[in-house]
């Protein structure tokens, strides 16, 4: 038996620890008759039935009937009482919890006159503490061994979660037994949490979470009109790295759009087309579109709060919060959170190349071992966590909870509701059994100078994941594979695909807003020479701020390659000179033949032979062969400074735009 005035999360984890066990559970409702409708309940069971009293908020049960009643009947007494590391005066102020015959627990409660209105958890401190005269009459007796209780108040050093085979359970280092019912309090509230992630069978290494994917509400077949209504509130970060992904993954939520309304915070200062162009194409997509530009003086914290009035506003039955650094990569997402039936649930989503995730580390109440696991996916599940970041879907009935309209103080942050959450008592669960996404990184790009154009260009460094889809040929992981043959179109030449038509385009474009084209002269101040024998009219990477990142690019793409194509060759990707350079009619059109200052070179080609220009080509002077129809995207690569003698052909109409770097001099 427990009491419980409403529903709640922690009374529904009680419940469902005994259902594990096929215990049943009677909840009763307290008020100031508590105690009579507590004997009431005991009427209805025979004076030999054994019953157990316990808070539910802070309990779960860890083992089934059979063990409970074993251990109970061991102590050979009337009623038996967890044990409690604590001073006196906080002990009389918990719920009782106990586990009894129904004859001795009617005689306590005759034997007490309980005042009017007194709380039920009296009856502990008055029917134990006081050591009256039923003392005499029933036999008490102390869970000093924590066999049938657990109470984790003092006792987080002498405790585990252990596992065997298909079950969990919790084991008392001190004593070496197994309690069956584990108990915590407000205190150790995020330890308690962690425990029950684990314990009545909720994870095991073999089987993982046997009901995490239990549909608890099912949309399927449901007609789109029947859809909850969702309110999706993103905040805008003033630069978002790669906003066109995000975009076109958020459009994509396989989600009725009618059942959506977006609430857009757009800082005043992010200025995209892309985004408006997003906007525009919205309006008559989805329910509702809102704009709220921020003043000078907002923040995300005032947007948050504006966030949750707009859901309450509407009556949505849930809220989707998110920041435009949460890349969606699962368009089912929204249906699969919505049918986890959580208060509060958050998709974990990892920072690709880190240990880090929107899933915070709190060394209280996880070891490091089971953060990391978490995180990479070897350990999946759903678990109650104390804080999170975005994104979060929260449940519309929690909403007037959040803002606690009789006092006006509303959650100014996702971290502050967080904490309101845990006062109030309600989950957060975190769910990682599929892989949903992953967050970009915020960290801006600092370049001299800054990027013209594609800020984007520049993230290999920040955002190397987001980076490679959009700029990385696709093929190339299946090229630079040991399995594929890379094409060898002259001797010793090598040609293979490495960047995408986008990352074509955007050089090109980064460079001609730059517009510091050199002179193609010999005489050439870049240099610490001065002197360039086979001067080119280009722009350097260091000129255009782009050097870091192509010595990461050279490192992470050129030396797999070059270790690969050249005989296991392992290249320091060292790239002192690296350029684009352009020929035109008129201009220069060639180059003469010549050897590169470097191991091996790389050539890309940015644009298309026969669309933007006519000729152009590289020429192998010592086997007389050409590369021609170059292709876009690919590059070759070749040895520089002894075997490969080479000349650029003559361009003889359009623009032709080359990638090229002298990889270890």
């Amino acid at each position: 038996m427990t009491t419980a005035a409403a529903s709640s999360d922690g009374l529904q984890r009680f419940i469902n620890s005994a259902q594990t066990y096929g215990i049943e559970v009677k909840v009763i409702s307290p008020d100031k008759d508590n105690q009579h409708k507590f004997k009431d309940e005991l009427d209805l069971h025979n004076d030999g039935d054994i019953v157990v009293f316990v808070d539910n908020q802070h309990t779960v049960f860890a083992s089934g009937t059979a063990k409970i009643l074993n251990s109970f009947k061991d102590f050979n007494s009337d009623i038996v009482f967890p044990k409690y590391e604590m001073p006196l005066e906080k002990l009389a102020s918990l719920k009782p919890q106990f586990i009894g015959y129904v004859s001795a627990l009617k005689q306590v409660l005759l034997s007490y006159d309980l005042e009017k209105g007194e709380q039920f958890t009296e009856f502990y401190n008055k029917g134990f503490l006081d050591k009256k005269d039923i003392l005499s009459q029933l036999s008490f007796s102390l869970d000093s061994e924590e066999t049938i209780f657990q109470n984790i108040d003092g006792a987080l050093n002498d405790i585990e979660v252990r596992f065997d085979s298909n079950t969990s359970y919790l084991y008392n280092i001190k004593t070496g037994n197994t309690p069956h019912i584990v108990h915590g309090s407000d205190e150790n509230y995020h330890a308690f949490n962690n425990i029950t992630n684990y314990v009545f069978n909720k994870w095991t290494p073999d089987q993982g979470c046997p009901t995490c994917d239990e549909i608890i509400v099912d949309y399927e077949g449901i007609d789109e009109e029947f859809y909850p209504s969702v309110l999706i509130a993103v905040f805008f970060n003033d630069p978002t790295p790669f906003l066109n992904e995000f975009l076109e993954n958020l459009f994509a939520l396989v989600y009725p759009k009618q059942s959506i309304d977006l609430l857009l915070h757009v800082p005043r200062g992010l200025k995209s087309d892309t985004l408006n162009q997003f906007i525009g194409k919205c309006i008559n997509k989805y329910k509702s579109i809102k704009v709220i530009s921020s003043q000078p003086k907002d923040s995300e914290m005032t947007a948050f709060s504006k966030a949750l009035l707009e859901c309450d506003r509407l009556a949505c039955r849930y809220i989707l919060a998110l920041d435009s650094l949460v890349q969606i990569e699962q368009s089912y997402m929204l249906n699969y959170l919505l049918e986890t039936n959580h208060s509060v649930v958050a998709p974990m989503f990892p920072i690709p190349g880190s240990a880090m995730s929107n899933f915070f580390y709190s060394p209280e109440q996880y070891a490091m071992v089971d953060y990391t696991e978490i995180v990479q996916y070897t350990r999946k599940g759903q678990w109650i966590i104390p804080k999170v970041n975005y994104p979060i879907l929260v449940h519309g009935h929690v909403i007037p909870t959040l803002l606690n309209t009789s006092t006006g103080a509303y959650p100014q942050s996702l971290p502050e509701m967080c904490k309101t959450l845990e006062t109030k008592k309600i989950h957060i669960t975190l769910d990682n059994q599929h892989y949903f996404g992953h967050l970009g990184n915020k960290v801006p790009i600092k370049t001299k100078p800054a990027p013209c154009k594609h800020n984007d260009l520049f993230a290999i460094t920040r955002n190397q994941y987001l980076w490679e889809q959009r700029y990385l040929h696709p093929d190339y992981v299946k090229a630079v594979a040991d399995d594929f043959e890379v094409e060898e179109p002259c001797p010793g030449v090598f040609w293979f695909p490495l960047v995408t038509e986008q990352f074509c385009k955007d050089m090109i474009e980064e460079v001609n807003c730059l517009d510091i084209w050199s002179k193609g002269s010999h005489n050439d101040s870049r240099l610490e020479s001065g002197f360039e024998a086979y001067p080119t009219i280009d722009v350097r990477t260091d000129q255009m701020g782009f050097h870091e990142q192509w010595l990461k690019f050279s490192a992470d793409y050129l030396s797999p390659m070059a270790f690969k194509v050249f005989d296991q060759y392992y290249s320091m990707a060292r790239s002192n000179t690296s350029f684009v350079a352009r020929y035109m009619p008129g201009e220069q059109d060639s180059l003469a033949p010549h050897h590169d200052g470097s191991t091996y070179s790389i050539n890309i080609a940015l644009n298309k032979p026969g669309v933007d220009f006519t000729g152009g080509g590289t020429r192998f002077l010592r086997t007389n062969c050409s590369i021609v129809d170059g292709r876009l995207g690919w590059a070759i690569m070749h040895p520089g400074k002894l075997t490969h003698r080479h000349e650029g052909l003559k361009t003889t109409s359009g623009i032709r735009y080359i990638m090229v770097a002298f990889v270890d001099p």
